[in-house]
């Protein structure tokens, strides 16, 4: 079994809100439904076949539907029916939190980096991130402009917006909408118009990828043109693996989506897009490793749910930082020409969606024209996750803090906190094994009317088993892994800075916040009195208050925590 690496999402993002979802996927790759939910045969709507013509289309393979929460100014989850305005989308099935644009009125305003009408010419001045050339700088006019503007003015309390690469900004693309090709109850007044990705194009540094929002395609344009551009947060692309399973099918282990890996004999064969469903659907492979079609051999069927892949799938297969073609090698007869999807455009539906292989562009053709197919199987969406509401207070933390990292699981309607099994919580970071327990929760009312779970986190070990130390200055994700009582896998995540080089006084700062006030007063007083006789501290029974190690809280930590009453970092 020989396995390849290639980027896709990345698990654990900042979440704010709380949702069951499907996935064979785990978050790391998990691919949001396109959002169609009709059927079509060469011309127009019709009613979705059990059987025979135009059986296998995208409407009748629903995985892991769009799902988006409304967030306020300071991040907080709203109704579905807020009437707005609200700041924020969150992505409920990928966990990115995406800018909502404001003030569409065909007036632009640069002064108002969310205003709908901005435009900006590409510009990433970063050589480690902007694919050997810069592209067209402008004065707050340029894509850097407008990310820096964001972060500098704390857009939703955060400093970790950037631009998206094309796999996140052609995410949020729905294919069930068009003019603009989004889910406009969420993304109010999205421009019809092309949106930036961050993403160069492979053969030519002087161009990136645009998502389109008129209709749903994915293109390049050169650096120097002036579109529109919607901000994101979340983790960044992780590395995930293909597994070639030596019997002519691949799998990636991001997706759980099985792959017809092809042949020298059938990477050729071309079909109309009726065609290519009929094609997929009556697909087999069998036992000893011969496909067939329609019936098995005398080796019996070994995989016989074999399905045209809808245009989100088939991207996802696709690695922009090749072309000619822009795939994997495990897909080695790969043709670097287009293969047809399941999926149909929304307001043409004689015209199908494609996925260009030479160098990942998406766009859309006759559908009786002759195209190749690769043909897909699985990615369960079956099992149940639920995406946690996760907030560390306050975003940033005091590496050399003696004191707590305090964490709050918001409630909703849709899930109760106290369903959490507080005993599996464990708080880590991408890359790295082993996780911290809480050593408090407590359930608490919060400023809604549904219960929130308070977590409190012993700073030092957080800092060193989370290896945090060797990065002070940066921004890092933070994972909370548990499960249910029920034993449904839960997790959700928040970004936070880490802050080196704190002065000694700050060793008071309980709350990691980088001040010593009220707040750390309030944990010292709960445990001033503590006696190392009668109810010593230890890692079972932890001291807020004990600065002198002593395994008390006494009258020489009252003087400690005196001296340093007052100290603010910033």
């Amino acid at each position: 079994m020989k396995k390849n690496l290639k980027a896709i999402f990345s698990f654990f993002v900042p979440v704010l809100s709380v949702i069951l979802i499907c996935p064979g996927i785990s978050l790391s790759g998990m691919l949001p439904d396109t959002g169609q939910t009709r059927c079509y045969d060469n011309a127009r709507e019709i009613t979705c076949p059990e059987s025979g013509n135009f059986y296998g289309q995208d409407a009748q393979y629903p995985c892991n539907p769009q799902s988006y929460t409304k967030l306020d100014e300071y991040g907080n989850p709203l109704p579905d029916d807020a009437p707005g305005p609200w700041a924020m989308v969150q992505d409920n099935v990928t966990g990115f939190i995406w800018e909502v644009k404001t003030s569409q009125d065909d007036i632009q305003d640069y002064a108002n980096p969310n205003d709908a009408d901005n435009t900006y010419t590409w510009y990433d001045s970063n050589p480690l991130t902007n694919g050997g050339e810069p592209g067209t700088p402008g004065e707050g006019t340029d894509t850097e402009d407008f990310i820096k503007t964001l972060n500098e003015r704390l857009f939703g309390g955060y400093d970790d917006w950037r631009m998206p690469s094309i796999e996140e900004l052609s995410s949020i693309q729905n294919m069930g909408a068009d003019l603009p090709s989004i889910n406009t109850n969420y993304f109010p007044n999205t421009a019809i118009n092309y949106y930036w990705s961050s993403t160069t194009y492979a053969n030519i540094a002087a161009t990136a990828w645009w998502g389109g929002f008129y209709y749903a395609i994915v293109l390049s344009s050169g650096k120097e043109s002036s579109y529109s551009v919607r901000a994101v947060r979340g983790a960044l692309l992780a590395e995930s693996f293909f597994e070639e399973n030596d019997d002519g099918t691949v799998t990636d282990t991001t997706t759980g989506l099985m792959w017809e890996q092809k042949n020298n004999d059938a990477m050729n064969s071309r079909f109309s897009w009726q065609d290519a469903l009929s094609h997929c659907e009556n697909l087999i492979l069998n036992n000893d490793g011969e496909w067939t079609s329609g019936s098995p051999n005398a080796s019996g069927a070994k995989y016989d749910d074999w399905r045209l892949p809808d245009v989100n799938e088939l991207k996802s297969i696709v690695d922009y930082d090749l072309f000619n073609p822009a795939i994997d090698s495990v897909f080695e007869y790969t043709e670097p020409s287009l293969y047809w999807s399941s999926t149909t455009s929304y307001n043409t539906p004689y015209f199908g969606w494609y996925v260009n292989f030479y160098d990942g562009s998406v766009s859309m053709d006759m559908k009786m024209e002759s195209f190749l197919v690769r043909a897909v199987r699985g990615g369960d969406c079956t099992s149940e996750t639920i995406t946690l509401s996760f907030d560390i207070k306050p975003n940033f933390l005091n590496l050399q803090c003696k004191g707590v990292l305090p964490a709050e699981i918001l409630g909703s309607e849709a899930f109760a906190v106290t369903g959490i099994d507080p005993d599996t919580l464990r708080l880590t970071r991408e890359g790295i094994d082993n996780g911290v327990a809480p050593i408090r929760y407590a359930i608490s009312n919060g400023t809604s009317s549904y219960a929130n779970l308070l977590l409190k986190f012993r700073a030092p070990e957080v800092v060193e088993t989370l290896m945090l130390n060797e990065l002070a200055g940066q921004t890092v994700t933070l994972v909370l892994t548990g499960q249910t009582f029920d034993g449904i896998p839960i997790s959700g995540q928040d970004s936070v800075l880490l802050l080196g080089n704190i002065r000694r006084e700050c060793h008071a700062d309980f709350d990691c916040d980088a001040d010593v006030d009220g707040t750390d007063a309030f944990a010292f007083k709960h445990s001033f009195g503590r006696s190392k006789i009668i109810n010593p501290c230890s890692e079972g029974n932890p001291c807020d208050g004990d600065f002198d190690m002593d395994t008390d809280v006494d009258g020489q930590d009252a003087f400690t925590f005196k001296a340093a009453f007052g100290t603010i970092l910033f």
